[in-house]
């Protein structure tokens, strides 16, 4: 079984040329999705052939029909399946910081290889993956970056019904220089450290279908310096934050289908460990979703 992992690029880019090649080493290239933050609504309204409650992979479009010729086939070991993969991207960039002026240009090479290591089985699968991401800009050299995302996850199916998954993630990642939170005059892009762990449990029976997820992360951010040597406290900025959701769907036909779902979230933001000012709780926030359809 295979489990989505990296982050899609994180550079924002105003204008940009860019041509990409990719190398694959004994299979394909999957979409990067490792270091992607988690949203409990990702999923709502999009419901698809065998997850349709009717179990009627009906009106299926010519670009969402499974092509299992064109799938990468992994190294197997024994009951193991190994995926090493290689992609590679090369990016003209006209304005790399995102300013109305001064604009600065630069080529940027991006290479991201990857090892997954996966035990399929209908009852408990389990993935490793490793993965490692390096930018390197051409001409502006303090801008290169190089992340990494280790994760480890599992399914289990508890019933034919219900099933558990479970996902634990520890990366590396750099702050692109549009971020909104971002801060100005800094050498280089920032830099943090994310820890998530995270568990969903679904249960399904007749048309309605019953999904709990719960997610906890923590971001701890690196100090950076100014142009002078200064060293920028970012310890202000370390967070965690936990995010529980509640869904429920119910298929009225085999095209239309009704959910609704809620969503809480409450962290805690701070000065960091190594100060000793108190920690501030942040207040619960709550998101609803009403009405969905789906169509198979």
């Amino acid at each position: 079984m295979e489990f989505p992992l990296i982050a899609p690029p994180r550079r924002h880019r105003r204008t940009s040329l860019s041509s990409a090649a990719a190398l694959l080493m004994f299979g394909g290239i999957s979409p990067a999705a490792m270091a992607q933050q988690y949203d409990p609504f990702d999923r709502l309204g999009t419901l698809q052939g065998s997850d349709n409650p009717f179990g009627r992979d009906r009106n299926v479009g010519v670009s969402e029909r499974p092509r299992p010729a064109y799938n990468a086939v992994p190294i197997k070991a024994g009951s193991l399946q190994i995926m090493p993969q290689l992609v590679t991207k090369l990016d003209l960039d006209d304005n790399i910081y995102a300013l109305q002026t001064p604009r600065s240009n630069d080529e940027i090479l991006l290479f991201r290889p990857r090892l997954s290591i996966g035990r399929p089985s209908p009852n408990m699968a389990w993935s490793i993956a490793g993965e490692y991401e390096g930018t390197r800009y051409l001409q502006h050299s303090s801008e290169n970056t190089n992340d990494y995302a280790v994760q480890g996850s599992a399914r289990y199916t508890i019933r034919r019904d219900t099933i558990l998954d479970l996902r634990l993630l520890q990366s590396r990642d750099s702050e692109e220089r549009a971020s909104p939170d971002s801060l100005t005059g800094i050498v280089r892009p920032n830099q943090f450290y994310r820890s998530e762990a995270f568990g969903e449990l679904s249960h399904s029976f007749n048309r309605l279908r019953l999904r709990g997820t719960l997610d906890y992360e923590r971001r701890n951010y690196l100090d950076n310096r100014d142009a002078a040597g200064n060293e920028i406290d970012q310890d202000f900025r370390d967070h965690s934050t936990l995010t529980g959701s509640m869904i429920v769907e119910y298929g009225l036909s085999p095209s239309f289908a009704v959910f609704t779902a809620a969503s809480a979230n409450s962290g805690i933001t701070g000065p960091g460990s190594g100060q000793s000012q108190r920690a501030i709780p942040r207040a619960m926030n709550w998101r609803w979703v009403r009405i969905s359809t789906w169509v198979t």
